[in-house]
């Protein structure tokens, strides 16, 4: 009797232990799914914001060339990256407006104002080579 009464207790314990378990792993599991759900929501938001950002900064950019037209300063625009790299040395690395040689119109182009195959910056991206990558040459 002893001995049933006592296995009987410990069953009960062992129950009450599992599901106090199972309740605590079902409740990590919820507040990790929350988690996961406002980082999914923070990512998305973040994701539209660039998105937003990035397509007023566009705006910016072809408000800034109709005005530059309108007013017929062809001379305010650099025609080579390595034009702006030596008015502004300081001049990150990134997308710039440029006029075109012959002065008809402008254009959007990516400027790599790093040193690269030991020549100084204010190169005009015409094509994209992985530098990292030994099989690459650097163009002559």
């Amino acid at each position: 009797d002893m001995i049933q009464d006592f296995a009987d207790q410990q069953g009960d314990s062992l129950v009450n232990i599992t599901n106090n378990n199972t309740e605590r792993i079902l409740q990590t599991a919820r507040d990790s799914a929350q988690k996961l759900m406002n980082i999914v929501n923070t990512l998305s938001n973040l994701q539209d914001t660039s998105t937003s950002t990035a397509a007023v900064a566009d705006e910016i950019l072809l408000v800034a060339q109709d005005l530059l037209v309108l007013h017929n300063d062809s001379t305010a625009l650099p025609t080579s990256c390595k034009e702006i790299k030596e008015r502004q040395p300081l001049s990150p690395s990134g997308y710039y407006i440029l006029m075109a040689l012959n002065g008809d119109g402008a254009y959007e182009t990516y400027c790599n104002m790093g040193e690269l195959c030991g020549s100084g910056g204010g190169w005009t991206r015409l094509a994209y080579l992985d530098m990292t990558d030994a099989t690459q040459n650097c163009p002559s």
